[in-house]
């Protein structure tokens, strides 16, 4: 028998509440390989304040390049022109001069180095005097430089053999797991550790994100005060369907909530991302516990040079080993993306800029990169809105068309699913209510839902007969609209 359609036609209002129930900063980390790696330390002593922990992988030390030597001696040595008195000289500096975070929140700090016996792209020499700097800072180092390795990410099963240099994606099978030993450390020696060769299941969300939302991004705009008004603006105007394109994930029915330029008068920065060779998406990993409301801690992992999306895919996001390690731990991991550029700035093997070519001062929170990636951090709703701060804004949509319809709906905040982002629904065609049983605990209009709209609701015809619906955003010429198709004829 062939279902029955019906299109129904009501003005659906969604009042979003922005809650903040931000992650702690205690629980921030990075890693990242080669230039990534170098980017890493970066933002460790930069914001140091915020970040906790730092892994690096076959990277040079911090300021190394700005420091009058060349590139090539930061990367293929010799080490013993490397000072690294004049490396912590700079960090001090810095931080007298208010470019970085004061260097004494790095006491403790677990910090990870490694570097392959056999990396000629990046000198074991070199690399080592990442720890003797951070030593010096009195962080908590631990090393591994004995593995017979070539430069890339060390993995337990995904690569090329361990000693060769694997110029596809700089992935090496070591039969080691890299990821886990690294953010073990990192997060203080509890992780539960992925079984080995063993496929982990990854239940989480896979996302894509779009990374211009981050380099624009107003100073200090949570100490200005935000009007109601500007926000309902700004949701009205900004809200959209993401998609990711041909990845091998699929969110469908995800909304995406790009946060405004500017709701201040401060001045908004004006890094954007072609300036500061940021590819146009990021990825981001959300386990599955943090996808169903458990607060989450934060990892960034960086790539390497001819490495990032546009060199090597989605390789060194899904094959490094983060996954596993997130989805068993519940660490929310972001890969951010840098592309090559040939025209300025010049970085035509897409690393991250660890000798200046965006920023004379490419080491500080002055940085384009730096800010880009600090402002991912930072989960910029905190900013906006306070601690338990409850603000609604309508945004409403009228349906206009069948499409297909998944059983469950995300919104993101500036490119983040966000679980504390709750929903009201408000259907103001006369002959059609919501389940007050089904999403809303009250069903008054203009109260906080208690639960996430994050599965089927029920439509009631007039004559009490209930029935599932499924919907879908659907973007037209006239802006964005969604579909509503019941699962049964009335």
């Amino acid at each position: 028998m062939m279902a029955m359609y019906l299109i129904l036609n009501p003005v659906i209002v969604f009042f979003i509440s922005l809650v903040s129930a931000g992650v702690p900063r205690t629980d921030v980390t990075v890693s990242g390989i080669s230039s990534g790696g170098a980017m890493a330390t970066q933002l460790h002593i930069g914001y140091s304040k915020d970040i906790s922990g730092c892994g690096v992988v076959a990277g040079p030390p911090y300021y190394c390049a700005g420091s009058g030597l060349t590139t090539a001696v930061c990367m293929t040595g010799p080490a013993l022109y490397i000072f690294v008195s004049n490396l912590e000289y700079k960090v001090k500096y810095y931080a007298s001069n208010d470019y970085i975070d004061d260097p004494s929140n790095i006491v403790g700090d677990p910090v990870y180095i490694f570097s392959g016996k056999y990396d000629k792209v990046a000198y074991p020499g070199v690399v080592k005097l990442n720890a003797e700097l951070y030593q010096r800072l009195n962080a908590t180092v631990k090393t591994n430089f004995n593995m017979p390795a070539n430069h890339g990410f060390a993995t337990e099963s995904f690569g090329a053999s361990c000693s060769s240099l694997n110029l596809a994606n700089y992935i090496n099978n070591c039969n080691f797991n890299l990821a886990y030993d690294m953010l073990n450390h990192l997060y203080g020696g509890s992780l539960i550790q992925p079984t080995p060769h063993a496929k982990t299941p990854l239940l989480g969300q896979m996302l894509m994100f779009d990374q211009e939302a981050f380099m624009s991004f107003p100073d200090n705009v949570g100490q200005e005060k935000i009007t109601q008004s500007a926000l309902s603006k700004w949701i009205q105007n900004n809200m959209y369907l993401y998609t990711p394109g041909d990845w091998e994930w699929s969110p469908s029915g995800l909304f995406n909530l790009v946060m405004p330029n500017e709701l201040s008068n401060k001045k908004s920065i004006t890094t954007r991302r072609s300036s500061a060779s940021f590819d146009d998406e990021g990825f981001i990993y959300f386990p599955s516990a943090c996808a169903n409301g458990k607060k989450c801690s934060i990892h960034v992992a960086l790539h390497g040079c001819q490495q990032g999306k546009q060199f090597a895919g989605d390789v060194f996001a899904t094959k490094a080993g983060y996954l596993e390690i997130a989805e068993l731990n519940d660490i929310i991991v972001i890969f951010p993306q840098v592309r090559k550029s040939l025209m300025l700035p010049i970085n035509p093997m897409g690393c991250w800029d660890w000798w200046g070519y965006s920023e004379v001062y490419y080491a500080t929170q002055k940085a384009p990169q730096m800010r880009g990636v600090k402002s991912m951090i930072d989960t910029p709703l905190s900013q906006f809105i306070r601690e338990k701060c409850h603000v609604q804004f309508p945004i409403t949509f009228e349906p206009t068309q069948i499409a297909p319809y998944p059983r469950s709906l995300s919104f993101l905040i500036n490119n983040f699913y966000r679980h504390y982002v709750k929903i009201i629904v408000d259907v103001l065609l006369p002959i059609v209510q919501l389940s007050a049983e089904k999403l809303l605990r009250r069903s008054l209009p203009h109260i906080l839902a208690e639960d996430s709209f994050r599965k089927i609701v029920n439509l009631y015809h007039p004559l009490n007969v209930s029935t599932e619906f499924r919907w879908i955003p659907i973007i037209g010429p006239k802006g964005t609209t969604f579909s509503i198709r019941l699962a049964a004829g009335l």
